[in-house]
C-alpha cells in the first residue's frame, strides 16, 4: 500500500510534450465493476465526477458518452455549480436512451448558499455561517429541501445514494461540539430511513474531508456515526478522498475493518486534485495545452498596460480619478507574477473567482458612465478581451510549472513499472491518451481493492476515454502488491 506521510520529489527540467489522440471504444461488459452489498447494484470501479460539470454542451456531452461506454455510476451535489450539476445530468439521463435503473445516481446535500437560508425559515437554529456566503445545515428539515430540488433538477423519483456532505463543516461553531453533532445525524438518518421506506431514496451515507483524519480538529468517527444511525441497513456507502498524496484512508486498518463488518461501500474522490502535506493543491494530470511562452505573456500585458494607460490620457481632465485608479491591473499582476506562476490551481481560482468578476463589474460600471461616449464603448469592448486573454496567459503559464514536475512525476513511474506504450511518454514525447500520469495514477488508485469505487472528472470525452483506458488497462494486468511497493519506496 502506498504511503500517506510523505511527498514526491521531483528533479523539474522542461521539454515539450505533444499529444495524439487515437480513438477509444469499450463495452460495458468488459469495465470493471463491485457490488454495493446492501443495495445489490454493481457499479463501474471509476465513476463521474459531477463536480464542476457546468455546460450542456460538453460536459453533458462528455456524460452521455460516459454512459454509452458502460459507467453507470454518478456522483453529484445540490451546490455543485449551484445546482447547475445536477440539472446537467437530469437532462442526459431524461433524453439519453440508457435506463434509470441501470444507473446508480449518488448525490450530497449539506452546503448551503445565501439564497438558500434566505429562501429557508431563519429562525430555526440549525444551521452555521461558515464563511462569506457559504453555509452549512445537515438537520431533517434542511436535507428534505435539498432533497426535493435535487429530485427536481435530476427530473428522477428517486435517488440511489443520498449522502449526508461533510458534516465536520458544522464544527465551525462552538454550538455543535462534536456530541451535538452525531446528535443531529442522529436526527438526521431517522429521517433519511422514512424517505428509504418511501422509495425516494435507496440508502444513504457519509461524504467526509476527515474521516480519516484522525489528529484533525473537525475529524469525524465513523464509530460515532454509526452508533447514531438506528438502522444500519440503511447506511450503505462512505465517501473520502484518496489520492497518491492523501492515502490515510486505507491505512486506518480500524475504520477498514468498520466499513467491511458492516458491509458500508466505499467510494473515494478528488483522486486527480490531491492536498501535499504542505497544503498545496497538486493537479495529477500532465494533458497538453497551448502554450504560452514568456513572449505571449509579456504581449498580453504590454496590450492592457497600453489600454489603461489610454483610458487615463483620454478621460476629461475634471474628471475624478476613481476610473483610473480602477484599472490598473496591468501592474497589479505583473507585480504579482513570480507568486501567480508557483500554482497553478490557486491561480486559476484567484482569477476566475475575484479577478475576472472585480473585472467585468467595473467594466459595467464604466460602460454605465459613458454610455453615451462611443469610443470608449468601444474601449471598454477592447480591454474586456484583453484582460480575458491575458488571464488565460496567466493560467497557462502557471499550469507550465505544474506540467513539469507532473512529467517528470510520469517519468519515474514509468521507470518503474513497465506501463502499456498506449499511455507512457514516448522518447519523442508523444502519448496516444490524453493525459498518462492521470491513467497511471487511476490505475493506482484501481489495484486498491478496499475501494469500492474511484469518483473521479470526467467534464470532457478525452477524461472519459482516459478513465476508460484505465479501467482497461487494470483488467488485463493489474498492478501487484509488489509493484505498488516499489512504487512507493522510489517516489516518496
Amino acid at each position: 500500500m502506498l504511503s500517506a506521510h510523505h511527498t514526491f520529489k521531483h528533479i523539474i527540467h522542461p521539454f515539450n510534450l505533444q499529444y495524439i489522440k487515437q480513438p477509444f471504444s469499450t463495452t460495458s461488459s468488459t469495465l470493471p465493476k463491485r457490488l454495493i452489498p446492501k443495495l445489490n447494484q454493481s457499479v463501474t470501479r471509476l465513476g463521474f465526477g459531477g463536480y464542476r460539470v457546468s455546460q450542456i454542451e460538453s460536459h453533458g456531452a462528455a456524460l452521455q458518452y460516459a454512459l454509452e461506454q458502460g459507467i453507470n455510476l454518478i456522483d453529484t451535489g445540490a451546490n455543485f455549480e449551484n445546482g447547475q450539476s445536477e440539472k446537467i445530468i437530469g437532462d442526459i439521463l431524461s433524453s439519453s436512451s440508457i435506463n434509470r435503473k441501470d444507473v446508480t445516481l449518488v448525490t450530497k446535500a449539506g452546503y448551503l448558499s445565501k439564497q438558500d437560508i434566505e429562501r429557508l425559515d431563519t429562525s430555526k437554529d440549525d444551521y452555521v455561517h461558515v464563511q462569506g456566503n457559504s453555509y452549512h445545515g445537515i438537520s431533517p428539515r434542511i436535507l428534505q429541501d435539498q432533497l426535493e430540488q435535487s429530485l427536481t433538477r435530476l427530473q428522477t423519483s428517486y435517488v440511489d445514494i443520498f449522502m449526508i456532505n461533510a458534516p465536520e463543516r458544522m464544527l465551525v461553531s462552538s454550538k455543535f461540539h462534536r456530541g451535538e453533532l452525531y446528535k443531529q445525524l442522529g436526527h438526521s438518518f431517522s429521517f433519511l430511513d422514512t424517505m428509504v421506506q418511501q422509495g425516494v431514496i435507496k440508502g444513504y451515507g457519509i461524504c467526509s474531508n476527515t474521516m480519516a483524519c484522525k489528529d484533525a480538529a473537525d475529524h469525524v468517527s465513523l464509530s460515532s456515526v454509526l452508533r447514531a444511525c438506528d438502522h444500519l441497513d440503511n447506511f450503505c456507502a462512505v465517501e473520502a478522498p484518496f489520492n497518491l498524496y492523501e492515502q490515510n484512508l486505507l491505512q486506518d486498518a480500524v475504520l477498514m475493518d468498520s466499513l467491511d463488518a458492516h458491509g458500508i461501500f466505499l467510494m473515494t474522490n478528488r483522486p486527480l486534485n490531491a492536498i501535499t502535506p504542505q497544503g498545496q493543491i497538486r493537479g495529477l494530470y500532465n494533458h497538453m495545452i497551448d502554450p504560452t511562452d514568456m513572449e505571449d505573456l509579456r504581449q498580453a500585458f504590454e496590450n492592457v498596460a497600453q489600454l489603461e494607460m489610454d483610458m487615463i490620457a483620454e478621460l476629461p481632465e475634471d474628471e475624478d480619478d476613481s476610473m483610473a485608479s480602477t484599472f490598473v491591473w496591468s501592474q497589479v499582476l505583473s507585480e504579482n507574477l513570480q507568486r501567480l506562476g508557483q500554482h497553478h490551481f490557486a491561480t486559476r481560482h484567484y482569477l476566475t473567482s475575484q479577478v475576472q468578476p472585480t473585472v467585468a463589474k467595473d467594466v459595467a460600471r464604466f460602460r454605465k458612465k459613458y454610455e453615451d461616449v462611443p469610443a470608449y464603448m468601444e474601449w471598454a469592448d477592447v480591454y474586456q478581451k484583453q484582460m480575458d486573454h491575458l488571464m488565460t496567459c496567466l493560467v497557462n503559464y502557471a499550469y507550465m510549472d505544474t506540467l513539469k514536475k507532473n512529467n517528470d512525476m510520469d517519468r519515474i513511474l514509468s521507470a518503474l513499472v513497465s506501463w502499456p506504450s498506449s499511455h507512457s511518454l514516448k522518447d519523442d514525447n508523444k502519448t496516444s491518451c490524453y493525459s498518462p500520469l492521470t491513467v497511471k495514477a487511476l490505475e493506482i488508485y484501481l489495484a486498491q481493492q478496499e475501494i469500492g469505487s474511484i469518483i473521479t472528472g470526467m467534464r470532457q470525452r478525452d477524461y472519459v476515454d482516459d478513465a476508460l483506458l484505465a479501467m482497461k488497462e487494470y483488467q488485463q494486468s493489474p498492478l501487484s502488491e509488489q509493484q505498488l511497493l516499489d512504487i512507493n519506496r522510489v517516489l516518496v
